[in-house]
C-alpha cells in the first residue's frame, strides 16, 4: 500500500519463473543423452525441434519437427542397408557377408537383399548397385537372385527401373529373377499390374532363397552344397544370425 510502485512488475518475473520451472521438467536429461548415445541422428532431430520450439513458437515447432522428422525416414529409406548374402557353413541359411566374413558365395550367382521398399527416391540407387556388384564380381555372375522379403511396395517409377535393369542384364546373358521369403500379396499384385511378372517369367519367383538356390543349381549344373549336406560339428558353437 505504501510503495505500490515497487511491486507493479512482480507479476510478470513470477509468472515467467512458473513456466520455466514446469518446461525444465519436461527436458528429460537422461533420454537425451540415451539419444546421444544410441543413435545421433535422433539426438539432431531433437536439437532441431527444440530449437524451433524455442524460436518459433509451439505450434510451429512442432511443425518443422514433423517435417525433420518425415525427411529423416526419407534419408534411410533413400539409401538403405543392402547386403550380398553368402552361405556360412556353420550356420543355416544366407547371410550378409560384411557381418560374416567366411561365409561362401555361390559362383556365378549373386544373392542381394535390399532392406527397404522400392519406391522414386531408391530406384536408381538400387539399379546402380546391382549393376555395380555384377561388374566388380569375382566370378561372371550368370544369375542375380534379390532376396525381396524387406521390399514391402514397389511404385510405378520402380517398376520401370526394373524392367530397364531386365533388359541391361539380359543383355549381358545375366538372368535376373526374384526370391521371395514369405511373398507378400500386394507386392505380387502389383507387380502383375506391372507386367513385370510375365518379363521376368514365372519361373523366376521363388518363395524362398533357398529354393532360388536350388533353381539356379539345377539350371546351371552348379557345383553346391547347402547345408543340409554340410552338417557342423555340434559340439561346435553356432555364431549369432544376422
Amino acid at each position: 500500500m505504501l510503495v505500490p510502485g515497487a511491486l507493479r512488475d512482480l507479476p510478470l518475473p513470477m509468472l515467467a519463473a512458473i513456466v520455466i520451472c514446469a518446461a525444465i521438467g519436461l527436458i528429460e536429461v537422461a533420454a537425451v543423452r540415451r539419444l546421444y548415445r544410441v543413435r545421433r541422428s535422433e539426438f539432431v532431430l531433437w536439437l532441431a525441434a527444440f530449437a524451433a520450439v524455442a524460436l518459433l513458437g509451439v505450434l510451429l515447432g512442432i511443425f518443422v519437427a514433423i517435417l525433420l522428422s518425415l525427411g529423416d525416414f526419407v534419408r534411410r529409406v533413400w539409401r538403405p542397408h543392402d547386403a550380398v548374402l553368402g552361405h556360412e557353413d556353420e550356420l543355416k541359411g544366407y547371410h550378409d557377408i560384411d557381418r560374416h566374413p567366411t561365409a561362401r558365395r555361390i559362383p556365378g550367382l549373386l544373392l542381394y537383399r535390399f532392406d527397404a521398399p522400392l519406391f522414386f527416391a531408391n530406384a536408381g540407387y538400387f539399379r546402380r548397385r546391382v549393376r555395380r556388384l555384377v561388374a566388380e564380381a569375382t566370378h561372371s555372375v550368370r544369375w542375380v537372385v534379390v532376396a525381396a522379403e524387406p521390399i514391402t511396395d514397389i511404385d510405378t517409377t520402380a517398376a520401370d527401373m526394373l524392367r530397364q535393369l531386365l533388359d541391361e542384364l539380359r543383355q549381358e546373358q545375366v538372368t535376373f529373377a526374384f526370391a521371395f521369403a514369405e511373398l507378400k500379396g500386394p507386392v505380387k499384385d502389383r507387380l502383375r499390374r506391372y507386367a513385370l511378372f510375365e518379363a521376368v517369367g514365372p519361373d523366376r519367383f521363388f518363395p524362398t532363397i533357398g529354393t532360388a538356390v536350388d533353381g539356379y543349381v539345377d539350371a546351371t549344373g552348379t557345383t553346391w552344397g547347402d547345408w543340409g549336406e554340410e552338417r557342423p560339428d555340434p559340439a561346435r558353437p553356432l555364431p549369432s544370425a544376422t
